[in-house]
C-alpha cells in the first residue's frame, strides 16, 4: 500500500491491517466495472456490497437504512465506503455531512484517479493511498 498525502501514522496503521488489504482490491475491482457510485460497508468479518439507492447514482450514493441497521446490529462496522466515478477521492460536503451523521470512518475510491481517501470526522483526519 502506498500513501499519497496527509498520512497520520496511527490512521495508516489502522488501514494496513492484513484482513483489510483484500477489501481494498475488491472495492477497486468492483467500482471499476460500474459507471455509477458504488457503496457498501466493511465490518471486521466481511465486505458488504450494497445497492446505491440514490436517484442520481452517477454523483451521489445512499445506503438503504434497513441494510445499514441490519449490519450494525449483527457486526462491528469498521468503515462505510463508496466510489467517486468523476473526480478525486476527496470527500464532498455531502460525504462529510453523511459521515458526521453515521459517525463511522469512511473510505472513498476514485475510479478516475485509482486511489482511496480514508477519513474520519472526530477529529477530522484523512489519509490518501493507492494499492
Amino acid at each position: 500500500m502506498k500513501t499519497l498525502k496527509g498520512c497520520h501514522l496511527e490512521d495508516f496503521h489502522q488501514l494496513n491491517l492484513t484482513d483489510f488489504n483484500s477489501f481494498y482490491s475488491q472495492i477497486q475491482n468492483y467500482c471499476q466495472k460500474h459507471d455509477f457510485e458504488c457503496c457498501g460497508i466493511a465490518t471486521t468479518k466481511k465486505l458488504h456490497f450494497l445497492e446505491n439507492n440514490h436517484p442520481n447514482k452517477k454523483l451521489f450514493f445512499e445506503i438503504n437504512p434497513e441494510d445499514y441497521f441490519s449490519i450494525l446490529r449483527s457486526e462491528n462496522i469498521v468503515f462505510i465506503w463508496h466510489s467517486h466515478v468523476f473526480g478525486s477521492a476527496d470527500p464532498s460536503d455531502c460525504d462529510v455531512e453523511y459521515a458526521y451523521d453515521h459517525q463511522h470512518s469512511s473510505l472513498i475510491y476514485s475510479v478516475q484517479d485509482e486511489n482511496f481517501c480514508f477519513f474520519r470526522t472526530d477529529p477530522f483526519k484523512s489519509v490518501y493511498f493507492s494499492i
